[in-house]
């Protein structure tokens, strides 16, 4: 399909181009999950059963963030921002757990390092996914107020 950029308004590019960006956002999600599916299924399970509930955990908890994110009940920005941001630092606060219990051989460093791996790419995912949402709100605030303005 092709369209002719000249024809469309300033702000019907705008637009189209945010669409684009979220398309770029889901494209990079699905790239992570996969990679993040190979991590866990090659991953040996930590041996320290409070680091590995921990890090499962943390996997439902990124899943839950992204379930909320497209919900209707989200529909304020700050409310995904402050989800995100607690996601954000439950992933520091566990990675530098494993690194501590890996300094005091309480886990492998080749489990610690797995670990921190396959918590990354599902910060990744929840960044991207975050990204996405975000856009998607301020075009539909956007579409709103232009819908006003031709209304009113």
């Amino acid at each position: 399909m092709s369209i002719e950029s000249s024809a469309l308004s300033e702000n019907t590019s705008n637009m189209l181009a945010t669409l684009m960006r979220v398309d770029q956002y889901f494209l990079t999600c699905s790239v992570s999950i996969e990679i993040l599916a190979s991590r866990l299924e090659s991953r040996e399970a930590l041996t320290q059963e409070n680091f590995e509930k921990k890090v499962s955990e943390y996997l439902i908890d990124v899943h839950s963030f992204m379930e909320f994110a497209s919900s209707e009940e989200c529909k304020k920005n700050e409310v995904l921002k402050e989800q995100f941001d607690l996601l954000s630092a439950q992933h520091d606060k566990i990675k530098a757990e494993l690194i501590h219990g890996a300094t005091r051989s309480q886990v492998s460093v080749p489990q610690m390092s797995s670990a921190i791996d396959c918590l990354a790419e599902d910060l990744r995912i929840a960044q991207q996914w975050f990204k996405a949402f975000n856009r998607i709100q301020a075009l539909e605030t956007e579409i709103l107020l232009l819908r006003e303005m031709n209304n009113g």
